[in-house]
Formats: structure tokens, sequence, C-alpha cells
């Protein structure tokens, strides 16, 4: 059974990323065929910006790509995913390794959107 799953994010790579973009290229290129991707280092450097949806979800594979660009990616980053049932999850690395981790949205309160209203709701 497929389940569909989209994420991405902003990575900040950390100072051996910066110096090592070559390499993050290349687990860029060898991942480019497990999901739909988006891939772009930028910022000068600083940053990859990541877009990963699956047809069929793999975790093994996010997990496989995530322990190749480990080194590069500064604590605290984090790759977000949302399922095709509304469930979300994010990736983050925190003392040098990634955890999962599961969320939810909240709504705030509604509150009118101004252009929307119409003569006779005013």
């Amino acid at each position: 059974m497929s389940y569909y799953a989209s994420g991405g994010g902003e990575l900040i790579l950390n100072k051996k990323g910066r110096k090592n973009l070559d390499a993050i290229q290349h687990v860029l290129d060898c991942t480019a065929d497990e999901a739909f991707n988006y891939t772009e280092i930028d910022n000068k450097g600083q940053s990859l910006y990541v877009c990963r949806d699956f047809e069929n979800y793999h975790e093994e594979k996010v997990f496989a790509f995530l322990q190749e660009i480990n080194p590069y990616i500064k604590n605290g980053e984090s790759i977000e995913y949302r399922g095709q049932d509304g469930q979300t999850w994010r990736f983050i690395k925190h003392n040098g390794n990634f955890f999962e981790q599961s969320g939810e949205i909240r709504y705030s309160k509604k509150h009118e959107f101004q252009r929307t209203k119409t003569e006779e709701n005013k």
C-alpha cells in the first residue's frame, strides 16, 4: 500500500558543510531517484533547501538521506513532513543525531478576512 508524504525545510550548514559543498551535492545526486526532489544549496553555501515528496513513502530512505547529510548540518535544524492523511512529523537534529517528532497543526481563533466582507455584512 502506498502512502504519499511531502516534506521539506531549510537546513543551515555547519562549518564542515560549508567547506564540503561537493560532498553534499554528491549525497543529493545519489538520493535523487528516491523521491520527487528539489534541493538547492543557497545563501552563498550557508543553507540547504530540501523538498522531498514521496508517492510511496519509505522511512528507511529518509533515514539514509539524513544519515548522509548529518555531518554537514547544524544542531536544531529540521525537515518537516505531512502525510496524505494530514499527519505531521519532523526529523530534527539534536546533539549530533536526527530524531523524529510527531506534531499537530492547531488553528487560532478565526478572524474575518477583511477583503471577504460583503456590503450586507458591514
